[in-house]
């Protein structure tokens, strides 16, 4: 059972502005994330919406997922000083 990646337009451009060490961790997590949308290291973040969450190095990525139509989307992607 495999779910689409949809990262959106605000992730991409961020992606661009960090350092090239970590480009890799990031498309490597978000490519895994299609394969299991709920790894052992995700959190599920409080509040009404279905919002989880990934640790990537120094940077969070936050993204939410349709189990109907089997879609992730890649909400935000942040530093982990900037908080939530």
């Amino acid at each position: 059972m495999k779910y689409d990646v949809r990262i959106k337009k605000n992730v991409t451009k961020k992606i661009k502005k960090i350092p090239k060490n970590y480009i890799p961790k990031i498309y490597s997590s978000i490519k895994s994330l299609s394969e299991n949308p709920r790894p052992d290291n995700c959190k599920k973040l409080q509040g009404p919406n279905e919002i989880y969450r990934i640790r990537i190095g120094v940077y969070r990525l936050l993204y939410s997922i349709d189990d109907t139509i089997q879609i992730v989307d890649i909400e935000k992607l942040m530093h982990r000083q900037d908080g939530y």
